[in-house]
């Protein structure tokens, strides 16, 4: 994935606020609907990934912060080939004003529509009053650039529950066959700051057996843009300061067969930023998310963000984990 590519579209009306190390400022007042969750991809590694290295993070500190890149898709319609696109503004109160102005100058000066994908719905009935207007049903993305969508809401599990469970608790809600399966299976913490040959070749094997299992339910979606990002995104993972990464092993066999790779978004979140398990065992899965999460929770997290989901079936399987709530986000446009 480049991430270096020239920024010659990058328009001048926000380079002021254009950041050079890929770090965020933001107050702790951010729009968020239940017990300070935040919203998902609070993290640079995520912009980076998510705009396939097009994307430029930007600040205004105290008002608005978010990522911008030049469209990378062509939408349905075709109406978005040549688009400015804002991924996950978050916008404070005072700031609102500010952050409109800012975009109207960046349509006027690009003479292009601006796309604003996944905006907090805390934020929409104020950018609605001030000039935007929802996505239309026909706009949508196209291709396998439609799971960028997202349009099931995020899930934010409430971690409380987990912390000190000792594994007859942890396990009394799976299926019985995968009780018993407890101490079988092992996740470790990777060390992101040793070669990348220690733990890298780890995560590729994960992906290409679940790949395997994942072209078998979903023939159309074999493409190599698809399996391409997500060889990206691996590829994109390393030492930050705030992320961490875990592996699941079989002690049967010492092979790898699950990942789970966490992004900080606040002192008491962490997103799941990617996550791949290779098992088919029915609720197997699940019990290998629990352990990693109990690690977290047994420091002092109490959130866990799953990200929004793009099929109904991912939506309800991040459900059945733990106990959870849902954040809402939707789609905007302001028109040159």
């Amino acid at each position: 994935m480049n991430t270096r590519q020239p920024k010659d579209w990058l328009p001048a009306s926000i380079k002021s606020f254009v950041l050079a190390d890929s770090s965020f400022n933001f107050p702790d007042e951010r729009p968020t609907e239940i017990y300070g969750a935040t919203l998902f991809g609070n993290h640079a590694w995520y912009f980076r990934v998510m705009t396939r290295g097009r994307g430029v993070l930007f600040e205004k500190r105290e008002a608005f912060y978010g990522c911008i890149a030049p469209s990378w898709t062509d939408g349905r319609n075709g109406s978005w080939t040549r688009c400015i696109t804002i991924l996950r503004p978050l916008v404070s109160t005072s700031g609102l004003a500010q952050f409109v102005d800012t975009c109207k100058e960046v349509a006027n000066e690009t003479r292009l529509p601006v796309l604003f994908k996944q905006v907090h719905s805390g934020l929409v009935s104020g950018l609605l009053t001030k000039g935007l207007r929802l996505y239309a049903s026909d706009e949508g993305w196209d291709g396998h650039y439609r799971y960028d969508e997202q349009n099931n809401a995020e899930v934010v599990l409430h971690l409380e529950g987990l912390r000190g469970l000792e594994p007859p608790s942890l396990t009394r809600c799976l299926h019985r066959p995968v009780k018993g399966m407890y101490d079988r299976f092992v996740v470790e913490e990777q060390d992101l700051s040793s070669p990348r040959s220690n733990w890298q070749s780890k995560l590729f094997s994960v992906f290409c057996k679940w790949r395997g299992h994942f072209a078998q339910r979903y023939p159309l979606l074999r493409s190599y843009e698809f399996v391409g990002w997500n060889f990206a995104a691996i590829g994109e993972i390393k030492a930050g300061g705030s992320e961490r990464l875990f592996v699941a092993t079989d002690n049967s066999d010492g092979e790898a067969v699950a990942f789970f790779y966490f992004t900080k978004a606040s002192a008491i979140q962490w997103d799941m930023a990617l996550s791949f398990c290779e098992t088919r065992v029915n609720d197997l899965h699940r019990l290998l998310y629990l352990k990693a999460l109990k690690i977290l929770t047994d420091e002092g997290c109490q959130f866990v963000n799953m990200g929004g989901s793009e099929e109904i079936g991912l939506y309800r399987a991040k459900k059945r984990i733990w106990h959870s709530s849902d954040i809402h986000a939707t789609h905007l446009v302001l028109d040159p």
